[in-house]
């Protein structure tokens, strides 16, 4: 579940199927999805998916379409999220909440294409 209007990712795991009101969406994972639930809730709350989304999207808006574009890079994902393991294994670094950097030599990483 997230908040649809907003500049900010705000994302919720409901486990409880609760209701909610129109200013939220959700999205149900398939199956087979290669992240389980609440460690994508953790991704996508991230401060790395704020500043992609922020410097791909300029909206008051969080669109499935836009979100569908975001990188996930599964393979550094376990059970739950770990932010300084995810960065390290992408070669980033965080200066701040708001600025990342890419390591030298890591770029090649960090190759992703949007689908649209």
């Amino acid at each position: 579940m997230y908040k649809f209007i907003s500049s900010k990712l705000v994302f919720f795991y409901d486990n409880e199927q609760r209701l909610f009101l129109n200013s939220a969406n959700m999205f149900v994972l398939k199956e087979n999805f290669s992240i389980n639930a609440n460690a994508l809730k953790e991704l996508l709350n991230s401060d790395l998916m704020q500043f992609i989304f922020e410097s791909l999207f300029k909206t008051h808006k969080i669109l499935r379409k836009d979100l569908e574009c975001l990188p996930l890079f599964a393979q550094f994902i376990n059970n739950s999220f770990d932010e300084k393991f995810y960065l390290k294994n992408l070669g980033i670094e965080k200066k701040d909440p708001k600025h990342f950097t890419i390591r030298k030599n890591h770029a090649h990483r960090l190759s992703f294409g949007f689908r649209g």
